[in-house]
């Protein structure tokens, strides 16, 4: 079995699928302890550096990746008619070793469906504009499925249903522990305290923030100050108890006098409109606002400044 997947992430750029792409790139090479085999993820604005030929990183990536992801919005269907784009040279090359790479078609949920190249080919749609949906969920065990269609995480003695049983229950695992996340800097989130424990995590590297969540009624919720593993690099939460959200935009706007720290156990649970501050171990803020709770989730409007 080999150690590592590579999959290359065929796409238009444009505004509005940049941040799913971003999304799909870290939900699929997150270093997860779920799958044994892990992905190596190829796009060009993360696997490239300043300098590089970009023509020669499309072509050569893309021929010797063992899954091309094709993302299929309406830009992307009309680029790939349109030669000098990148759409069209790497449309070209799948054309070309259609019968050595394996396509993974995903249809952009409202767009218009698949044509050219892809229009016999068994495709997914998925809802960009909240990957975190449930209603994606079907999706990405299809995307996982596809991926890891010959994985030998169970003895080969087992019958193939018992295998295949337990890839489908490690799969699932996978999305769930994976999809809780948000990469952009500022956004709203609906974030589902029954998967994964309650926890929610914003931003990537540097700027990321893990947070936790737990209800305490239909319209209460409790956070917890998650601590780092490293105990001298710890990440702090703070009520931001007379400060507005949309006037905090800088470290600046906040009062230390007008911030309660939370410990792990908070005394009382948090309703609609409480601020919230976290501090990660970069001594970078994220502050958000909460609203929508419901029954098992709540909305957080936030933004890493």
């Amino acid at each position: 079995m080999k150690n590592h997947i590579s999959v290359f992430i065929s796409y238009a750029w444009n505004k509005q699928n940049k941040d799913f792409v971003d999304w799909l790139y870290t939900f699929l090479s997150d270093k997860n302890k779920v799958l044994e085999q892990k992905i190596n993820v190829f796009m060009d604005r993360n696997s490239t550096r300043l300098g590089d030929d970009l023509n020669s990183f499309m072509t050569g990536t893309l021929i010797n990746s063992d899954f091309v992801i094709c993302l299929l919005d309406n830009e992307y269907l009309e680029r790939m008619d349109m030669p000098g784009t990148g759409v069209f040279q790497e449309v070209n090359e799948i054309k070309k070793n259609k019968n050595n790479i394996q396509i993974i078609p995903i249809h952009v949920y409202g767009h218009d469906q698949p044509s050219g190249v892809f229009n016999k080919l068994k495709y997914i749609t998925i809802n960009i504009n909240n990957p975190d949906d449930n209603k994606n969920i079907d999706a990405y065990q299809q995307l996982l499925d596809k991926i890891f269609s010959n994985t030998d995480t169970v003895n080969m003695l087992k019958p193939k249903g018992y295998k295949c049983g337990i890839d489908n229950l490690i799969k699932k695992a996978f999305i769930q522990e994976n999809r809780n996340f948000n990469p952009r800097l500022s956004g709203t989130s609906t974030i589902n305290t029954a998967f994964n424990n309650g926890t929610f995590s914003f931003g990537s590297g540097q700027q990321l923030f893990t947070t936790m969540w737990t209800h305490a009624s239909n319209n209460e919720v409790y956070s917890y100050n998650v601590q780092n593993s490293n105990s001298q690099r710890k990440q702090y939460l703070y009520v931001c108890t007379q400060k507005k959200y949309e006037d905090i935009n800088n470290p600046l706007d906040v009062d230390v006098n007008e911030c309660l720290y939370i410990s792990w156990s908070p005394e009382k649970p948090f309703s609609n409109g409480t601020v919230l501050l976290w501090i990660n171990e970069h001594k970078i803020m994220m502050v958000g606002k909460i609203s929508d709770i419901s029954k098992d989730s709540l909305k957080l409007t936030y933004k890493i400044l």
